[in-house]
């Protein structure tokens, strides 16, 4: 998979490590040389000086190609022209990192991801807000995974060495079985 990151911030670089990790062509996008030397020389990417905003410095980094775009700059609305312009010069999904609410906030059941040529608007807050509340709902739980639009819950959980659950599936078990 080709992906290209605007913004080798933080979560633009933690980003970028990952999808390294996990074998994909990376390209990021800086205006700052200094971070883009760093990503770099620690990570196996491309990289492109330039304002995410640009169109020359996002053909330049290959968006009409990629399978995926992030803009994860500190600028929120420079995120979402971004995200639009790759949508636009060709790019596959397309996502912005949007701190500032009004961009979570949906208008007539509609959010800025459904206005606007992008696929998702990602409030880094609201996702940590959710996350935290997910393991105060359900204590003793390690992963919660939310599916079918929050309808269905697969959580990971600890069972006792001497619970009846140990080796049968979840079909074959009732809740009183597992032992916690």
């Amino acid at each position: 998979m080709k992906a290209v990151i605007a913004g080798c911030g933080a979560v633009g670089r933690n980003l970028a490590e990952m999808l390294v990790r996990e074998g994909n062509n990376v390209t990021v996008i800086d205006t700052d040389r200094g971070k883009l030397d760093s990503v770099e020389e620690y990570l196996d990417v491309a990289a492109v000086e330039g304002q995410c905003t640009d169109l020359k410095a996002l053909r330049s980094a290959g968006v009409h190609g990629c399978d995926i775009f992030v803009a994860a700059t500190d600028d929120d609305e420079a995120n979402i022209v971004a995200a639009v312009a790759a949508k636009r010069l060709g790019a596959g999904k397309c996502a912005a990192r949007c701190r500032n609410q009004i961009y979570s906030s949906t208008l007539d059941g509609k959010g800025y991801s459904d206005l606007i040529d992008i696929d998702l608007v990602v409030n880094p807050e609201n996702l940590t807000a959710l996350e935290i509340v997910k393991l105060i709902k359900t204590p003793g739980s390690l992963v919660i995974e939310n599916m079918a639009k929050g309808k269905v819950h697969l959580r990971e959980i600890v069972v006792g060495r001497q619970s009846k659950a140990i080796g049968k599936t979840l079909k074959s078990l009732s809740l009183g079985q597992i032992g916690l």
